[in-house]
């Protein structure tokens, strides 16, 4: 089972992933990636000015290899209804939105979370 997290935004009607990160709940192992979609096709800035290393980066075209690479055909859980499908549209897993399955939000809880971000 994985739990991935999607930061991205809204270009017109469709989603942009900017970064992705994903943990396996069962050993915890987990990745973290930057997509350079951002850097190649809007504003030509690095979005990290720290000058993270290649190999933290993917190109936008890469992301749905990067996926199933990782999770082959687990179930994966998100937090949310549109990276649900974006999810949904490049992969075929079994995906379940935390929000569906009664996990309540983080402004609803009076509890520290440690983000893989």
């Amino acid at each position: 089972m994985f739990i991935i997290d999607i930061q991205g935004f809204t270009n017109g009607c469709n989603f942009i992933c900017k970064e992705i990160a994903i943990m396996n709940t069962v050993t915890g192992y987990w990745q973290h990636k930057l997509i350079n979609w951002t850097v190649q096709n809007l504003h030509g800035l690095p979005w990290d000015l720290l000058s993270p290393s290649a190999e933290d980066f993917l190109y936008y075209e890469q992301i749905t290899t990067f996926i199933k690479d990782f999770v082959q055909d687990a179930p994966i859980f998100v937090k949310g209804h549109q990276k649900k499908q974006w999810l949904e549209r490049i992969i075929t897993n079994h995906i379940t939105d935390l929000y569906d399955a009664g996990c309540p939000r983080y402004s609803q809880k009076d509890i520290q979370i440690q983000t893989l971000f």
